[in-house]
């Protein structure tokens, strides 16, 4: 049931900005050709694939950290 699926509530609120995959997910996990195995495998995909994208962008910016907190010790 995608209203209590902890994975599908991630899903919709953190991970998938398209409504339509959102309902298309719905529907197959209500009617059963969407396994909650499934659902969660599609959380993971999504999450891993933002937190990969998280790190890269966090990667990009570190020297503007070092140069802010630089600029404090001078």
């Amino acid at each position: 049931n995608p209203d209590i699926d902890v994975a599908y509530q991630y899903m919709m609120y953190f991970f998938e900005d398209d409504d339509a995959y959102l309902q298309e997910i719905n529907q197959q996990y209500r009617s059963g050709s969407l396994l909650a195995g499934e659902m969660k495998q599609l959380c993971i995909d999504r999450a891993t694939a933002w937190l990969s994208n998280h790190q890269e962008m966090k990667d990009q910016t570190a020297h503007l950290v070092d140069e802010f907190f630089a600029a404090d010790l001078s």
